[in-house]
């Protein structure tokens, strides 16, 4: 009677310890999709992310060969024509702040 006692007792104890096991394996588990979800939403952010960057580097582009031009033809308009070149300065400096 006394090892039948002993027994359940055991028995008990190793079904509670098993089912504290899966339910912690349970919550990794979870945890782990949780992250893998998070995971997957941040790898898209990131990607529209690449393409905004790679959109604005682009246009950046375009607009530095634009004023490029722009300041290379002030310079030939500076060369031929300095009085009025001075005088666009002028109203640059002083009209349109």
């Amino acid at each position: 009677m006394n090892s039948d006692k002993s027994f359940r007792i055991a028995f008990v104890v190793i079904c509670l310890s098993f089912m504290w096991t899966l339910l912690r394996l349970n919550l990794k588990t979870s945890q782990y999709q949780q992250i893998t979800n998070e995971l997957s939403i941040l790898k898209k952010q990131n990607e529209t992310l690449k393409k905004t960057i790679d959109t604005l580097n682009d246009e950046l582009f375009e607009k530095e060969i634009e004023l490029f031009r722009r300041q290379r033809a002030y310079e030939i308009f500076e060369g031929k024509y300095p009085i009025a070149a001075s005088e666009f300065n002028d109203i640059i400096a002083d009209e349109t702040e």
